[in-house]
């Protein structure tokens, strides 16, 4: 019998294809940055052989929940690569880094060389420039401008190459579009059948008003059948966790129709938000200051302690609460957050205590829940700002395993087939053959998160090595290479 060459053989790993474990004694090959699978007794001739007898090998994952538009082009990836992440979806929240928002905060990017004016020219530089991971892009309402005609801007960022529309209903200017214009917007997303062509929803409400928008989910479905995807789904404040199992009831019913959360309760936005998301309650009338009272209500059980800074200020005060800053001041929450929002109005927050701790495991373990980070791209030895983005991946995994959420077969599956499939990521998300070689190689028994608020940029541990389009990303505990690239939808 003739012995098939491959470039990369993995040898006695206990491989999960992605979708349930495959036989024993299964060997997988990377040839070209493609797969090749040997079947238990097959031999193969290779010019590198990794013995991974005790390791698990997997798909690399997918975090369909991610804001590194922009830190992509200059980041080595290693907070992602060392949770398994070979695949990343960014423009979420509603927020796309060229035209109106080409620089906006969100991105945490205020060193970057880069200013775009068009999708196109955005999508230019990134499949140009090698990448830690692969990227797919979403294309976000805040760059769509209402008087150039929102509909025809979003067929051009789908012609250039997005798989979807994002929006971010509760920022300002985004929350002035209404249903029907949100109706509109999906009925341009239908003449896509070749990709996705879906919304992901940064909802209008995720407190009291939680039901309401979820209806305006399934109301914008319903009128056109366009996928949709509620991002980071949660009900904000400790009380009333039933709320979120209510959600995730209205939405069984639509196959079309899924969630993501990441498992944490801290929440993380700006100061700008808590003015945002106080209008709602007040209206945009009100005095700033009552705006960000009334946001920090909705957002915060125990008000300026659980607004914690992170970035964006001076360092001496990253980490502390508005409280704790106040206390320094000799002045009370309300005035320190005036007075810090004045100066620093774009300053990252993390809201603790923001959600109840059952809202992300109901998330996580139902059959429509998928895992999003809600993340950034770090370099190796950046601080970060929250340790979701060093941790969700590896967090979720640890839960599964040491609290019994659910199999590792299961939990594998929500992190690559299940979402490749959902976004229409072709040829990644499985060990098949001929498909990509996104592989993630680990210690099932130790894998898990270290990141914390006091220390937010800790790796990940237990992740041996990381395969991005079958060259090594990261090994050793270091990214090693950039090897990922953009995914562009096929025509």
């Amino acid at each position: 019998m003739n012995r098939r060459s491959v470039d990369t053989l993995i040898r006695a790993a206990r491989v999960h294809d992605g979708e349930r474990f495959l036989p024993k004694d299964t060997d997988v090959g990377i040839l070209g940055g493609r797969l090749v699978l040997f079947r238990p007794g097959e031999r193969a001739e290779a010019g590198e052989v990794i013995e991974a007898s005790g390791l698990t090998l997997a798909p690399a994952f997918i975090d369909i929940h991610n804001h590194g538009d922009l830190r992509l082009l200059s980041r080595d990836g290693a907070n992602l690569l060392s949770q398994g992440v070979g695949t990343v979806i960014i423009g979420n929240c509603g927020f796309s880094p060229w035209g109106p928002c080409a620089r906006h905060a969100l991105f945490l990017n205020d060193d970057a060389p880069f200013r775009f004016s068009t999708a196109k020219e955005y999508f230019e530089t990134l499949g140009r420039t090698p990448l830690p991971v692969n990227a797919a892009s979403l294309a976000g309402l805040a760059a769509l401008l209402p008087e150039e005609g929102m509909c025809e801007q979003l067929r051009a960022a789908m012609e250039a190459g997005c798989i979807g529309l994002s929006v971010g209903l509760n920022y300002e200017g985004q929350n002035e579009i209404d249903t029907a214009g949100l109706i509109s917007l999906a009925s341009v997303l239908t003449s896509y059948p070749n990709r996705w062509g879906g919304i992901c929803w940064h909802m209008r409400d995720q407190g009291e008003h939680l039901a309401e928008a979820v209806a305006e989910v399934v109301r914008v479905h319903e009128a056109t059948g366009a996928p949709c995807h509620i991002s980071h789904l949660k009900r904000t404040g400790v009380e009333h966790p039933e709320d979120i199992d209510a959600a995730l009831a209205a939405i069984e019913p639509y196959p079309g129709i899924t969630a993501d959360m990441y498992p944490y309760v801290e929440g993380f936005s700006t100061l700008r938000s808590l003015v945002t998301i106080g209008q709602e309650a007040l209206g945009s009338a009100a005095t700033p200051a009552n705006l960000a009272t009334a946001g920090c209500k909705k957002c915060c059980p125990n008000l300026w302690a659980d607004v914690v800074l992170a970035g964006g200020v001076p360092e001496t005060t990253v980490g502390k609460s508005i409280e704790q800053v106040a206390a320094t001041f000799g002045e009370d929450g309300l005035s320190a957050f005036m007075r810090l929002y004045a100066e620093y109005p774009d300053a990252t927050v993390c809201f603790m205590n923001q959600s109840h701790p059952s809202n992300f495991e109901a998330v996580l373990k139902h059959e429509k829940g998928l895992l999003g980070s809600d993340g950034y791209v770090y370099d190796t030895g950046e601080r970060g700002h929250h340790p979701r983005s060093f941790g969700a991946f590896s967090r979720f995994f640890a839960c599964c395993r040491d609290h019994q959420w659910m199999s590792h077969e299961q939990a594998i599956r929500k992190m690559t087939s299940f979402p490749a499939k959902r976004f229409r990521l072709e040829g990644r998300g499985r060990i098949l053959p001929d498909y990509y070689a996104d592989l993630c190689l680990f210690r099932a028994d130790r894998f898990g998160d270290t990141a914390t608020f006091g220390h937010p940029g800790a790796l990940s541990e237990g992740m041996e090595r990381v395969f991005v389009n079958g060259k090594v990303a990261y090994a050793n505990g270091h990214a090693v290479s950039k090897s990922g690239g953009l995914l562009r939808p096929s025509r």
